[in-house]
Parts: C-alpha cells; structure tokens; sequence
C-alpha cells in the first residue's frame, strides 16, 4: 500500500488506485463523525450532508435513471411491449417516491395497461416489508419516516446543494411563506408547459421520448428536497439538446450551449471552495436546468422529436 499527496484532491478528500484505477473515493472531515440513519431516525443532526462511503446511497439514482430510461424506451414500442414500462415505473417509485411523477404521466398519456401494473408492482414492492416487520412495525416504519421527512425538509431547503424550485425560492426569498406561494407558482408554469408540450406531442410516435427526457429532468425541480446529484437524471435531456443543437436559432444555441458548458465545467476543482460555495448556495443549477426544460419545449414545438 502506497498512500501520497495529490494536489488535484481537495484538502479533505482521499482516492483509492489499484494499478492506476480508482476504484473507491470520498471525504474525510478531521474532528466530525459520519452519522448514518438506519432508516427510522426522527430528528436531524447538525452538521454537513454526506454519503456513506461503503454503499455510495446517491448512486441509487443511477438505477432510478435507467428504470425510467427502460420505461421511456418501452413507451415508444408496440403494445405489448409497453408493460414494461409499467414495472419499471413501479419499481422506480418503491425505490424513490419521486419517481411517482412517471407513473402520473402514465396516467395523463392513458397508458391505462401501464398504468395499471406500475401501481401493482408498487403496491406488491411496498409489501415487502410485511415479511420482516410485520403489519404494525410497517406501518410504525412509515410513520416515523413522515416525521423525519417533515421535520428535515424545512432545514435542508437552505443546504448549499438542494437544487429544487422551493430550496432556490427559499435561499432567495428567506420567508418560508412567501417562498412556498412563488414556488408553487413557478411549479405551476413548469407543469402547463409540460402538459403543453404532451399535447403538441400527440401526433408523434416517439413523443415519449422527449416527454420522457423533460419528465426526468423535471423531477428534481418538483421534489422538494431534490439534491444537486439528482441532475444525473437530466442525462437524456443533456444528450438530446446536444444532438438537435442545430435546430436552434444562433443566438438562442450560444445562450444553450454557454448554459450547457455551465452544467459541465461548474466544478469545485475548477472554481474553488469560495465561488463554487456561492454558486451553489445561490441555486444557479436550478436556473441552469429550468433553461433546459424551455429548450426542450422548444424542440417540441419545432416538431423535433
């Protein structure tokens, strides 16, 4: 085992090689303890939002985001295939209640057969737990989870790295009131442009697929606790933009690249600890991403697919 410096880390961060792979990474904060709830915690802690080295729990959205990618792809096949679509819709929301976005978006396209079985499969998911709590100690589960989550969410909408409408409308706004009203209201525009862009789609066969790529990057605007790491969501999105660049007009593709060219580049490593802080406390990513939501409007309505 060789352990040396490297200057490309930030000072609390370590990397693991094995023969020039890395294989494991993470922070390590000197003085601090990594507190991990074990899934029935009823308070939270003081202190800086993290992830468990060992099991990496953000990387879950990585499976979120190919359920939903194998739900969209389904969506655009013949019939039969499209139950698919349903079980995967089901197992994403058992997995991550946000996802449940997907399956209200089965429900408006009347995709009534996957419908009907992402509900099954959430419903039969949600049992599981029947086997080794029981009755009352699943339900004695969930309510605690309510607790936690109603008790956290007004703390962390103020965390650096939530992203969501409400957290941008709260660290700009600070009345917990007044940014609950305009969150609600820009949600609101967010949802009849998306409903807009369904309609405009109805006559397209593959209207799922764009519709698919704006509902995922939707999904952590809508979440209230939505985090920074759930953008990965927005990879189709991302891609299809790039893709369709030329169907912009030249002003309007300089102003979606230089916002593309934000996403990436706005780093740590390429910022620093001060500006990329300030960026991040100010929600910048959450304008970034309501921009691409307006693109892929546009794409629709330029009858790009």
């Amino acid at each position: 085992v060789h352990i040396r410096d490297n200057l490309e880390l930030k000072p609390s961060a370590y990397r693991i090689t094995l023969r020039g792979a890395m294989i494991g990474e993470g922070e390590v904060y000197p003085g601090m303890y990594l507190a991990i709830n074990p899934g029935h915690a009823t308070q939270m802690l003081p202190g800086t939002t993290t992830t468990d080295p060992a099991f990496g729990l953000p990387a879950i959205n990585t499976l979120i985001l190919l359920l939903n990618i194998v739900a969209i792809r389904a969506l655009v096949r013949t019939p039969p295939a499209q139950a698919s679509a349903g079980i995967a819709t089901g197992l994403a929301t058992a997995i991550k209640p946000y996802a449940a976005l997907t399956v209200a978006y089965l429900l408006v396209k009347r995709q009534w057969r996957a419908f009907g079985l992402a509900i099954a499969t959430l419903v039969l998911a949600q049992d599981v737990p029947l086997l080794t709590y029981g009755v009352s100690g699943t339900l004695s589960e969930l309510r605690l989870w309510r607790t936690t989550l109603s008790a956290s969410t007004p703390v962390l909408l103020t965390n650096s790295d939530a992203i969501s409408v409400l957290a941008f409308c709260t660290k700009w706004l600070g009345d917990p009131a007044l940014a609950s009203m305009v969150a609600l209201a820009l949600l609101g525009v967010l949802a009849l442009v998306f409903f807009a862009v369904i309609l405009g789609g109805r006559n397209e066969p593959d209207a799922a697929v764009l519709e698919g790529a704006m509902l995922l990057t939707l999904t952590p605007l809508v979440s209230p606790l939505g985090w920074d790491y759930n953008f990965l969501m927005a990879l189709p999105a991302i891609m299809l933009l790039v893709g369709h660049r030329s169907a912009f007009p030249t002003a309007a593709r300089v102003v979606l690249m230089a916002n593309l060219a934000m996403i990436a580049l706005v780093l740590y490593d390429t910022l620093g600890r001060q500006a990329y802080a300030a960026f991040m406390q100010y929600s910048i990513t959450t304008l970034n991403f309501i921009i691409v939501v307006v693109a892929l409007a546009y794409l629709r309505f330029t009858r790009v697919r």
